[in-house]
């Protein structure tokens, strides 16, 4: 082979493994940040799940990956425990942070 050539193959047995590596560890991140999510549900968090549905968590079965939600006062709807996605008492507390770091708007005169 030329030099050329076992460049290009170099550049090709890089590429591929970098296509290989790269989603594997993103993977890994999603699946350690579910994990966190997932044990910070608790009955009383209020949340959202993937399709837009808002609650509070009433009860969460683990073993059969089932939480309860109360949408509305009386009103429980069971869903599968990996629609809940969004943990809406985690981004209260994140926002009141965020909006103080920010400088107030003053009005022009």
């Amino acid at each position: 082979m030329s030099g050329s050539q076992s460049y290009l193959l170099l550049l090709m047995a890089f590429m591929v493994i970098v296509m290989i590596i790269l989603p594997a560890s993103r993977a890994r991140k999603a699946k350690r940040e579910l994990e966190t999510r997932q044990s910070l549900m608790l009955p009383g968090t209020r949340v959202m799940t993937n399709f837009g549905l808002y609650g509070t968590i009433v009860s969460l079965n683990k073993e059969e990956n089932l939480a309860q939600l109360e949408i509305a006062p009386g009103t429980v709807v069971s869903v599968h425990a990996l629609t809940v996605t969004t943990l809406l008492d985690e981004q209260q507390e994140q926002a009141p942070a965020e909006a103080g770091d920010q400088e107030p708007k003053q009005k022009d005169a």
